[in-house]
């Protein structure tokens, strides 16, 4: 993803809502797929990612 079109931003993890989640639910979408986290980002905004979409502030 472009730096420009979806820039890193701080926040704080406020659950985990379990690694072993299904890739798809009972219905066999695969689209709408659940995230393992929500973070609470210093802009205020709640949002839902996954391992890979996180980064350790350095």
């Amino acid at each position: 993803m472009p730096e420009d079109l979806w820039p890193n931003v701080s926040g704080v993890i406020v659950d985990d809502f379990n690694p072993g989640l299904p890739p798809q639910d009972d219905y066999g979408r695969t689209w709408a797929i659940s995230k393992r986290w929500a973070v609470a980002l210093d802009t205020g905004s709640l949002v839902f990612r996954n391992d890979s979409d996180l980064a350790r502030e350095s």
